[in-house]
């Protein structure tokens, strides 16, 4: 009975048409930095396989520039919660409609004052509207370009 139900199923399309292709990739950006007077959370992916200094985000605390599936796009903060360090809160979400990519991050605290708070773990979990879901591990940093003189 399952397997006459499991093929009725496949023959009218209504499951086995959704591939991990589906799942949105992150790409890496390439080289970037923040405006002067700005700061930015730069993540570098942690996934075997993959070169350690591939940039997959910049974040400020209200917006996330990330590549996903080809396209670059800037995604606007919906949600943020847990302790902050340099205004970064531990946990974000930033959407476009299209696109979910929600950061969970753990901040090192500085040990000086003026050092850049370092990102030893976290993950980016990238969703579609279609729901699937791809979770990428990150470490990076929090960096700040000086204001011009």
């Amino acid at each position: 009975m399952r397997a006459r139900l499991l093929a009725a199923l496949l023959g009218l399309g209504l499951i086995g048409q959704a591939h991990a292709q589906d799942a949105p990739a992150l790409e890496p950006l390439g080289a970037q930095r923040a405006p002067a007077g700005m700061c930015g959370s730069y993540l570098w992916s942690r996934t075997p396989g993959q070169r350690d200094r591939d940039l997959l985000a910049v974040g400020t605390p209200r917006a996330v520039l990330v590549r996903l599936s080809g396209e670059l796009r800037a995604l606007r903060l919906s949600h943020s919660e847990g302790p902050t360090v340099a205004g970064y809160p531990a946990r974000q979400r930033f959407t476009d409609g299209a696109f979910t990519v929600e950061l969970r991050l753990t901040y090192a605290r500085p040990r000086a004052p003026g050092e850049a708070p370092a990102i030893p773990s976290g993950v980016i979990m990238a969703s579609s509207r279609a729901g699937w879901q791809s979770i990428t591990p990150v470490s990076g940093w929090v960096s700040c370009t000086p204001t011009a003189p």
